[in-house]
């Protein structure tokens, strides 16, 4: 008698998350979708010797391979006025 086992499994289709450090909060959003991922939450900080708008922090880390479809959370400078 033969036994066989298959496996049907879904392969998980992943991307390299994209680096967002140094852009502005309006050119992340269509980068992160036309990569496969998803805008998340946006957290603020204010840095005066930083420019206005950039982000420069995102998680999970840019370079790190995610399942598609995955949640950007990025950090955007945002001067005080």
């Amino acid at each position: 008698t033969i036994s066989l086992l298959l496996s049907l499994k879904q392969a998980i289709k992943t991307a390299v998350i994209p680096d967002l450090t140094g852009i502005s909060l309006s050119e992340c959003e269509p980068i992160i979708t036309k990569a496969g991922f998803a805008l998340g939450e946006i957290t603020y900080i204010s840095n005066p010797d930083l420019d206005n708008d950039i982000i420069i922090d995102s998680s999970p880390v840019a370079g790190k391979e995610a399942p598609l479809g995955t949640v950007i959370n990025i950090t955007v400078n945002k001067k005080e006025e």
